[in-house]
């Protein structure tokens, strides 16, 4: 709670703003030309005790709404998280533990030849000697600007010259399929739309088989995948990959975007389906079909 003054002839009004974060009543004072005490600023006689018992009410009463990282439990092993690339600001993920919720905040960019700049949480796997690793997850919202995104992913390593294949939402609605079938990105990169426009929640599956990355996308039906359909099917060199879910948003801001149903990586020789199981480390019995 920080407390603003503004003169008007012989009158001094008081102004308060109400935040979390510091920075944004100071950026509404700077707007609003306003006097902020806490800045060397001397106010008139007998007011300070006033603004320090009326700080302290309002932090009485007012709801307080816990971050997303004050509320988070630790991702189980084999999750990790890590930032990709020059981001513009470090990233957070976030597993509210009772109900499944994966909160990923990030901002990154598309940079030039393919390279993606991002937030993804991911487990070390293998397509070595033809396993099928397998990734799905449902995006229930996010906060993107028209290209920022987040969706299921995976790649050959965690710098942003990876190569990668990934299925995700953007901001503008619409599911972009992420294909870059080598290293150190160049023309080869490819990001084509699905021809339609979605809103949350929708669903987004990878399945790498080989060299082969096939993504799918469903639609919601109370809270479980309605139909799948095919969008693409890249390429990915065989061997070790990082796969997961990723969230990238251009420019300044941070998206933060919400996952759940996210089915833990099932890794079979032969897989033609699967049912959500929770975030467990393990991959339960009922992934595989």
């Amino acid at each position: 709670v920080i407390i603003f003054s503004l003169q008007a002839g012989n009158f001094v009004f008081f102004v308060v703003c109400c935040s979390f974060s510091s920075s944004t009543c100071t950026h509404f004072a700077s707007h609003q030309k306003l006097m902020l005490f806490s800045k060397g600023k001397t106010p008139p006689p007998g007011v300070r005790p006033a603004m320090l018992l009326l700080g302290f009410l309002l932090l009485a009463v007012l709801p307080h709404t816990p971050s997303a990282q004050s509320a988070c439990d630790p991702l189980p092993s084999p999750w990790r998280s890590a930032d990709v690339g020059a981001v513009i600001s470090p990233g957070h993920t976030c597993l509210n533990g009772s109900s499944g919720q994966i909160i990923i905040q990030a901002s990154g960019n598309f940079a030039f030849y393919g390279r993606i700049y991002s937030r993804l949480m991911y487990q070390p796997v293998s397509t070595a000697n033809g396993a099928t690793v397998t990734i799905a997850a449902r995006v229930t919202g996010q906060n993107a600007t028209d290209f920022g995104f987040a969706g299921v992913w995976a790649a050959t390593s965690l710098y942003s010259s990876a190569a990668y294949a990934g299925l995700v939402l953007a901001g503008n609605g619409r599911a972009m399929i992420m294909k870059c079938p080598v290293s150190a990105p160049g023309v080869n990169c490819a990001h084509p739309m699905v021809p339609y426009f979605f809103s949350p929640p929708l669903w987004l599956k990878l399945e790498i088989t080989g060299t082969d990355a096939t993504t799918y996308y469903a639609g919601d039906s109370n809270g479980a995948p309605d139909t799948w359909y095919a969008a693409d099917t890249s390429k990915l060199p065989a061997g070790p990959l990082y796969m997961g879910l990723i969230t990238a948003q251009p420019g300044n801001t941070a998206n933060i975007a919400t996952f759940d149903h996210v089915v833990p990586i099932c890794v079979a020789t032969e897989q033609t389906g699967y049912t959500p199981c929770g975030t467990s480390a393990s991959c339960a019995p009922s992934c595989n079909a």
